[in-house]
């Protein structure tokens, strides 16, 4: 059983697997104002006063920033920006690559075709007690996630993603 640092994170990313996606950070907004939004990207990103009100403000406006935005402000490792007003929440949307970077740290498996061409999944250590050790697992091959002895789903949404970059990385 995963005690400290890593309680908890196997069913917490199945969690956010299932709703979100792995990729996905959320914060719960109070209320939705331009300073609230503002308090809660600044605890992500060092952007100046214009960067901001422009993100701010489009959050407001269409309750989405997408990734031209993004790049155009050259906010790194951030794939899209969204508000949710029936929820309340803010929901920013990691790159997948960085997202594959952050859940591999402990180690990487791939599991190959017969021709060793074509990747079929990838188990990923994701969290552990101490250097060394992994007491995580993100498997996308299973679609699943493993601690302590128990299994927590995966969305196939999220595994294809991730298959993707596992392919990337695999066959370059």
């Amino acid at each position: 059983m995963a005690s400290g640092y890593t309680a908890g994170i196997g069913k917490n990313l199945s969690e956010l697997s299932m709703s979100y996606g792995i990729n996905a950070n959320v914060e719960s907004l109070k209320e939705i104002t331009f300073d609230s939004i503002k308090k809660a990207l600044e605890w992500y990103f060092n952007l100046d006063d214009k960067e901001m009100k422009l993100i701010v403000d489009t959050l407001l406006d269409k309750e989405y920033v997408d990734y031209d935005i993004i790049d155009d402000i050259e906010i790194e490792d951030v794939y899209d920006i969204e508000l949710n007003r029936d929820t309340s929440e803010l929901i920013i949307n990691n790159s997948w690559i960085e997202t594959f970077n952050e859940l591999s740290q402990g180690g990487l498996r791939y599991y190959v075709d017969g021709d060793k061409e074509t990747v079929l999944g990838v188990e990923m250590g994701a969290a552990g007690e101490h250097i060394g050790s992994v007491s995580v697992y993100v498997d996308t091959y299973r679609e699943e996630i493993r601690q302590g002895g128990k299994t927590y789903p995966m969305s196939s949404t999220d595994c294809d993603e991730l298959n993707e970059i596992a392919e990337e990385l695999f066959n370059d």
